[in-house]
């Protein structure tokens, strides 16, 4: 078992990230609290989506892709010819967010905290977990 610490909050706080075979993982699971040192500390699983470096896109990769080809595309607008540092887009548009919902706002980045494809993506990988 791996136990590995992220860098200070503003608020000091930290976080153990535990890296742990399949039947230790499962036993972490089933507890509520953990006691690192002098700290209790709660278990929460880390779940991540998987992504596509085809197509870009959250919940499959690359040989499973049925999307469009964005491999040399721009993560801030999704268009090719250039990448994000030369970007002349004044605002970010994400390109994910256009097919998850009828109104969708676009005005970020693919695949940062107000992308709405990344949480669907990670919505579905948590329900795999349980």
């Amino acid at each position: 078992m791996v136990v590995r610490l992220s860098s200070r909050t503003t608020r000091g706080n930290r976080v153990a990230y535990i890296e742990a075979p399949a039947s230790a993982a499962a036993v972490l699971d089933k507890m509520d609290h953990l006691r690192l040192g002098w700290v209790n500390c709660r278990i929460r699983p880390r779940i991540r989506a998987e992504r596509c470096y085809r197509c870009l896109g959250f919940g499959h990769i690359s040989h499973q892709c049925g999307g469009p080809d964005r491999a040399g595309a721009c993560f801030r607008c999704g268009k090719k010819g250039h990448v994000a540092r030369s970007c002349s887009q004044k605002e970010a548009s994400c390109y994910l967010c256009e097919n998850v919902n009828p109104r969708p706002d676009t005005r970020h980045v693919a695949g940062s905290d107000r992308c709405g494809a990344l949480r669907a993506a990670v919505g579905i990988a948590s329900r795999k977990w349980r």
